[in-house]
This record gives structure tokens, C-alpha cells and sequence, in this order.
């Protein structure tokens, strides 16, 4: 894994971890980050202050997306090659439950409030929601297609799921898992993200080297989320590391 300080773009670390590492997820706190290492079956646990691996912990087959609760306590890991969830207790770094779900899970993300995780399953079409407090799936949303990864607004009342083929993001009313509404992205829509403090949510079109922005309205109502939908697409352009990086927004 590689270091990068923010402040001047500059590598500052190289770290080793298991094999083909493939997703990263840094701890609410910050203090730890952690690698899913696909072909080693594991997830390797960074100290940040010095960017060193503290623990190894073996999880399920093809290990891939990782969601802390917010309160740092589990590490949530779906493993994509056996279509289960590792949860991994932070104290201890130890799996204390693997819950089995839809198959090829590719996203996942936990509620703010840290009650339920959702996996975005990309063989069976489907989203399963796991109730934290004793690790059980109690629904599972249709979404149909091939749902790539999700995302969960900063209020909870959402999740977003992208649908790459059908470059699309799909919405699911958290308070009772229901299917409500969709919106049009760029082509092969990819990653999705929410970030603190933001009222936005960043879709990667991977088809097309855009990003589409989309401005959702925190409510349960589908008619409302409809009429909120704002996008716009950003070009992609992959500057040098030393280079300053500039984005504009063009109205779709």
C-alpha cells in the first residue's frame, strides 16, 4: 500500500500487505486503515501513526469492500468469492460472526446511526440488510441487474446503489428496504461515495472517465427524491501527483 501526504502529494511510505490487495478503508477515528488482500484470504490492519501492520486476520474467499460502524468497534468485510460477510471486532481484531448473503458482494456500507449494513450483491441482483446488533439478515431488496456498490446518505433515510450496466443509481428507502426511485448517470456507473459534511453524492462512471454529481433531498418521499435529483458530469483528468488539480462542473 502506498503513503501519500496530502498536503504536497508526496509518497511517503510504501507497507506490505497480503496478497492483491484490492479495497481500503480508514477507521472513524483514523487511527487504523484497513486492506482487504484478495488472493490471501485476509485484511490487514495499519497502525497510521507509524504505517505498520499490527494484524492479519483471516475472512472469507476473495475478500473485497470493507464498512466500519461509525463507532470504529466492527469492521464489516464482504467477501465476494463465497458471498458472505466477515465481521471483524476491532478490539481484538478477531471474526466473531460470517453471515451468509446474496452472491459476488461488491459494495457495502453501514447506516450512520451503525444499526444496519447493507451489501450491494452483484450475481443474485439483490441488497441484503444485516441488523448489527446480533449480525442477521432481516430483508432482502430486489434491485435486479448487476448492483456494483452502495452507499448510504448522511441522515440514513437512503441508500444509493449503482447498477453498472444499466447506468443507473437505484435508491432504497432505509425505513422499510423498499425500491423507490432511480437516476440516470454516465456510462458503466461504478463507484459511489457521500462524504461528511457534503450534501452530494459522487457516482465514478468508468465507461465514460466522468463522474456524475447528484444532489438528493434527505426524505423518505420518492416523488420528492425525484424532483431533487440534480447531476452534473465532471471530466476525469489524472494529474501527476506533484500537480495542482482542477475539476469543472458542467451541467448535464
Amino acid at each position: 500500500m502506498t503513503v501519500v501526504r496530502l498536503t504536497d502529494r508526496t509518497v511517503v511510505d510504501s507497507v506490505f500487505t497480503g496478497h492483491w490487495p484490492w479495497q481500503v478503508r480508514t477507521s472513524p477515528s483514523g487511527d487504523y486503515v484497513c486492506v482487504s488482500n484478495q488472493n490471501s484470504y485476509s485484511v490487514s490492519v495499519i497502525r497510521t501513526a507509524d504505517n505498520t501492520v499490527t494484524a492479519t486476520v483471516l475472512v472469507g474467499t476473495t475478500p473485497g469492500p470493507i464498512a466500519f460502524r461509525p463507532t470504529g468497534d466492527f469492521v464489516y468485510v464482504a467477501n465476494t468469492g463465497d458471498g458472505t460477510v466477515s465481521v471483524i471486532r476491532t478490539s481484538d481484531n478477531t471474526v466473531v460472526a460470517t453471515i451468509p448473503i446474496g452472491g459476488g458482494p461488491h459494495g457495502i456500507t453501514c447506516l450512520p446511526n451503525g444499526e444496519y449494513v447493507y451489501t450491494a450483491n452483484t450475481l443474485t441482483g439483490d441488497v441484503s440488510v444485516i441488523r448489527t446488533s446480533d449480525n442477521t439478515v432481516v430483508a432482502t431488496v430486489q434491485v435486479g441487474g448487476a448492483p456494483h456498490r452502495a452507499c448510504a446518505l448522511l441522515d440514513g433515510s437512503a441508500v444509493y446503489v449503482t447498477r453498472r450496466r444499466e447506468n443507473k443509481v437505484f435508491v432504497i428507502r432505509t425505513s422499510d428496504n423498499t425500491l423507490v426511485d432511480s437516476f440516470v448517470t454516465g456510462t458503466y456507473a461504478a463507484g459511489i461515495a457521500m462524504f461528511p459534511a457534503s450534501e452530494y453524492a459522487y457516482v465514478v462512471n468508468s465507461g465514460e472517465n466522468t463522474m456524475s454529481v447528484i444532489r438528493p433531498l434527505l426524505t423518505h418521499s420518492s416523488r420528492r427524491y425525484r424532483r431533487a435529483a440534480r447531476r452534473w458530469e465532471l471530466p476525469l483528468r489524472l494529474p501527476a501527483i506533484s500537480s495542482t488539480r482542477r475539476i469543472e462542473a458542467v451541467r448535464a
